[in-house]
């Protein structure tokens, strides 16, 4: 959390299961997707913010050979089939090698080794043969534990995976993380496995208490989540824009005050404090929003507004109007140089399709 003269001042890191998800029945760990995070005036506490694009999570696992019901990952081609609710890879895989060249006839699922041609070269060879989807795996090299982005466009569902992963699906004896980049590829292979998505919810918004002293070592905890209810809910994932957070502010004036701007979800401000988080007032646009930054700004008079971009309408400037207790507060917004003038009470908020 932050490095100064003398290094890291503190650190932390996501809990083993996902707390949201935890707290509505689902084990399964975070996907860490930490984007931005402000301290408060006092610096006894810090929001941070988790950026999430897909409220679904492909999960991989091999299904029949030495390593069945181990997992790894997988990462969908930009502009082919992807893998989620309606989409999944399941069933025996069979070796066609580097598959630069026309294959034999096939079906199922084509496991294929990076190297030599595109990897639309690949996919169009797999689709010729009639295989239904395809899996590509690193090859040999230093980095055969890292990940591509495969530039390819077809109708199939079409996945990388590391090294590890593809000797693992080719039965490769003895194979580890260690020798997996210096192990060559057998001549055949292939072992049934499931790549599928599941529902893990937008991510969503972490409360830390915090201790920056002047020089040494500090500390960072985590106090609590805050999450817009709907982010969680599977009625929610489609339809409804991205319900992800993306930015927070903390109020300059008030140790227990932060605004945070939401895709789809609207502006939120939430109190914070020893005892968690908690949403005191929200706002969404008639017709929905599409919130990017969001800051706090004063003008000459020194009154405060809080300011929050919004990708489809430009600039949203909010007065909060809150008061301690109150748990349905006023924001007013405003359009550049008073245009537009309008006040809304704020009385419950949904998302809008």
């Amino acid at each position: 959390m932050g490095v100064g003269p003398s290094g890291l001042v503190a650190e932390s890191d996501y809990a083993a299961l996902d707390e949201e998800r935890l707290a509505r029945g689902q084990r399964i760990a975070p996907e860490g997707n930490a984007h931005q995070s402000e301290l408060s005036p006092n610096r006894k506490f810090m929001i941070g913010t988790d950026e999430d694009f897909s409220p679904y999570r492909v999960t991989a696992r091999i299904d029949s050979g030495p390593y069945a019901g181990q997992e790894y990952n997988a990462t969908s081609a930009a502009y082919t089939k992807p893998i989620d609710d309606t989409t999944t890879i399941s069933g025996g895989s069979t070796y066609v090698g580097q598959a630069c060249a026309a294959l034999p006839p096939g079906t199922g699922t084509a496991l294929v080794e990076r190297g030599v041609c595109t990897f639309q070269a690949k996919l169009d060879n797999i689709m010729a043969a009639g295989y239904t989807a395809g899996i590509v795996f690193q090859n040999v090299r230093s980095d055969c534990l890292g990940g591509s982005t495969m530039a390819a466009e077809g109708p199939i569902p079409y996945v990388f995976v590391d090294r590890y992963a593809g000797l693992r699906l080719l039965g490769v004896p003895g194979v580890t993380e260690a020798n997996a980049c210096t192990t060559p590829t057998p001549a055949a292979g292939g072992e049934s496995t499931t790549i599928q998505s599941v529902f893990d919810g937008w991510d969503y918004v972490r409360l830390f208490g915090t201790d920056i002293p002047r020089s040494g070592t500090g500390s960072i905890r985590q106090f609590d989540t805050y999450t817009v209810p709907e982010a969680q809910d599977p009625a929610y994932a489609r339809g409804f824009g991205d319900l992800s957070v993306h930015e927070v502010a903390m109020d300059p004036e008030n140790n227990k005050l932060a605004y945070l701007s939401y895709y789809a979800a609207g502006l939120r401000v939430v109190e914070y404090g020893r005892d968690g988080i908690r949403e005191v007032g929200a706002f969404i646009d008639e017709g929905g929003n599409n919130f990017w930054g969001v800051e706090v700004w004063r003008d000459e008079t020194g009154e405060q507004y809080v300011l929050a971009g919004d990708r489809d309408f430009g600039l949203y400037v909010f007065h909060y109007d809150g008061r301690s207790g109150v748990r349905r507060d006023t924001l007013t917004t405003y359009t550049p140089r008073g245009l537009t003038y309008r006040r809304f009470r704020v009385r419950s908020v949904g998302v809008r399709t």
